[in-house]
């Protein structure tokens, strides 16, 4: 058995999620959500309980220009500490 993975990308999770997915103790490894699964011709049974996974991610505001990309913002503080 390997690490849990997200089944079409085959991409191991990372992070809590791999320990919350290895506390499942599954017999198979591989994880997709609804949509995946019924895109790949699929079907969930009914009854069937989910797994909560957690997804977060860094988001920087710049105040001056309200934008949240994190390369522009980069970009923006070098352009000013040139000036």
């Amino acid at each position: 058995m390997g690490l849990p993975a997200i089944y079409p990308t085959k991409k191991p999770y990372k992070g809590i999620n791999l320990w919350l997915l290895l506390s499942c103790r599954h017999q198979y490894p591989y994880y997709l959500t609804f949509k995946q699964a019924n895109s790949l011709g699929g079907r969930i049974k009914k009854g069937v309980k989910s797994i909560p996974i957690c997804y977060w991610n860094f988001a920087f505001r710049d105040k001056k220009m309200g934008k949240s990309d994190l390369l522009f913002l980069f970009a923006g503080i070098l352009s000013e500490q040139r000036s």
